[in-house]
Formats: structure tokens, C-alpha cells, sequence
């Protein structure tokens, strides 16, 4: 075995090269998990309010099915015919049933929407139907979830800006 300059050099390069692969496959895959953060009961309910929402706590123990989804505390919103719903569950799983039973409800509340946009990831869920005049949509964050509709432009981008307001 030769230990030449030139030998050194490109197992360097090779081990250089090997690094920086690693690096960009790394920066790729943390931008497809694109980890969102869940906000708390409270911030929902100050984004809403000023957003000119009507908001209110579900009293879970007149929905018992609402608490045998897992659902711990439950705030609604209205404005106009916009309804948001926010829910905050046990655990992932609960989040993930309820966000399942949310999305069935887009499906159902809106059969023929201009666009639809679904986006599953590790921590999160989205389920979209939109027209110009009408929205439904559901979201996950971890352990919270958010269910929204609006049947009129003007409540379309209230429920826009609620959801921009919190970040999901």
C-alpha cells in the first residue's frame, strides 16, 4: 500500500463528500416532517376573540361521546355562519380519531368543492375543501384539533385569519 499525498486526498474527498450527503439528506427529511406546534386552549380563544369570534367552552359532560373520543377541553367560535371548533384530547391517538371523524365531516359537508387539499405527516393533519363562497377543514396538531366551516366569502377569511393567527 501506497501512502501518497494523492491517496490521502481522495479519501478525504470521499469522507467529505460522505459528510456532506449525510448533512443534505438530514436538512431534506427535518423539511418533509415539518413540525408544527400545537397551540394551547387559551391562545385559540385570544386569536379568536380578537378576531371578532363569538367564543365558548363545550361543557364536555353534557356530550359524553365527546369525552369517550378522548376530548379534554373544547372551545367553540362563531362569526357570521363560520363555526370553529378547538379540541384538545388525551393523547396523539384521541387527536388522531377525532381529527378522523372531523375529516369525514369536510367530506360530508362539502360534496363538490373547487379545490381539496390533504396533507398527512407524522404530527400533524390537514383535510381541505374550498370554493370562493365555502370552506371546510380539518386539522391536527399533535394532541389538538381544529374543525372549521363557513359558507360565505366574507366568513371564508375570518376563518383564514383565525387559523394564520395560531399557525395550523
Amino acid at each position: 500500500m501506497r501512502d501518497t499525498a494523492l491517496h490521502r486526498g481522495f479519501s478525504s474527498r470521499k469522507l467529505m463528500l460522505a459528510i456532506l450527503g449525510t448533512l443534505l439528506l438530514a436538512v431534506v427529511l427535518a423539511g418533509c416532517a415539518s413540525s408544527r406546534e400545537p397551540v394551547t386552549a387559551g391562545e385559540f380563544v385570544a386569536a379568536a376573540e380578537g378576531l371578532s369570534f363569538e367564543v365558548g367552552e363545550r361543557p364536555l359532560d353534557e356530550y359524553e361521546h365527546l369525552i369517550e373520543a378522548g376530548i379534554t377541553t373544547s372551545f367553540t367560535a362563531s362569526r357570521g355562519t363560520a363555526s370553529v371548533v378547538f379540541s384538545t384530547c388525551l393523547d396523539e391517538d384521541s387527536a388522531r380519531f377525532v381529527f378522523d371523524v372531523s375529516s369525514n365531516g369536510v367530506e360530508e359537508l362539502f360534496a363538490s368543492p373547487r379545490s381539496e387539499r390533504i396533507d398527512n405527516r407524522l404530527t400533524w393533519n390537514f383535510h381541505e375543501r374550498r370554493s370562493p363562497t365555502a370552506l371546510t377543514v380539518a386539522i391536527r396538531i399533535d394532541n389538538t384539533v381544529l374543525a372549521a366551516s363557513a359558507e360565505t366569502a366574507e366568513d371564508v377569511a375570518a376563518v383564514d385569519a383565525l387559523i394564520a393567527a395560531i399557525g395550523y
